[in-house]
C-alpha cells in the first residue's frame, strides 16, 4: 500500500507491504480535472501541482491526521479498483469526508463512489470547506440516509446506491 507521510514537507509517498501502519483516508468529491492532484504532481520536483486546490485539500488532511495522532494518509487515486478502495476505507483508522460545497447539503451525499466511503470505515468525520467539523458518521448517519447504517441489509444499501449519481456508466448500481 502506498501512503503519504503526513509529517514530511514536501509530501512524500512510502510503500508498505503486508500490514500498513494506522492511517487516515480522505473522502471527497472531485473538483475540475486541472485542480486535482495526481500521483505525478506529488512526486514531481517542480511546484506546478502544489498550486492546485487539490494540493491544499491533501495538505489540510495531513495536518488533521497529525493532530489526531496519525502519521499517514491514503488519498486514493481515481484509477483504483472499487474493491480495493472499499478495503482501504474499511482498514483505515479514520476517514475524513471533505465537503467542499457544504452549507445545508453537499454533492458528496449524492455521489455513487462516496457511499462505500460512508459505509466501509468504522469512523467517519465530516469537515466543511475550511476544515471545520460538521459531525461524525454516528451523529449524521441516520440523517444522511434516513436509515440505520449499522443494521441495514445489502438490499437496502444497494437501493441507496441506485439513488446516487455517477459520471461513469459502469459505476451505476
Amino acid at each position: 500500500m502506498r501512503l503519504l507521510n503526513a509529517t514530511t514537507w514536501p509530501l512524500q509517498f512510502e510503500v508498505f507491504y503486508g500490514n500498513p501502519p494506522p492511517y487516515a483516508i480522505l473522502s471527497h468529491t472531485w473538483g475540475s480535472e486541472n485542480e486535482e492532484v495526481t500521483f505525478q504532481d506529488v512526486r514531481s520536483r517542480d511546484r506546478a501541482g502544489k498550486s492546485k486546490l487539490g494540493y491544499q485539500k491533501i495538505k489540510a488532511c495531513c495536518d488533521r491526521a497529525v493532530r489526531d495522532g496519525l502519521r499517514y494518509i491514503n488519498s486514493v487515486e481515481l484509477q483504483e479498483a472499487i474493491h480495493s478502495m472499499f478495503n482501504w476505507y474499511k482498514r483505515s483508522t479514520i476517514c475524513y469526508a471533505y465537503l467542499f460545497d457544504y452549507a445545508e447539503a453537499s454533492k458528496w451525499f449524492t455521489r455513487g463512489w462516496t457511499l462505500q466511503e460512508l459505509i466501509a470505515p468504522v469512523k467517519v468525520l465530516f469537515y466543511s470547506r475550511n476544515w471545520v467539523s460538521v459531525g461524525s458518521k454516528t451523529e449524521l448517519g441516520d440523517l444522511i440516509l434516513r436509515q440505520d447504517l449499522e443494521h441495514s441489509s445489502v438490499a437496502q444499501r444497494m437501493s441507496w446506491a441506485s439513488m446516487r449519481t455517477t459520471t461513469r456508466a459502469e459505476d451505476i448500481a
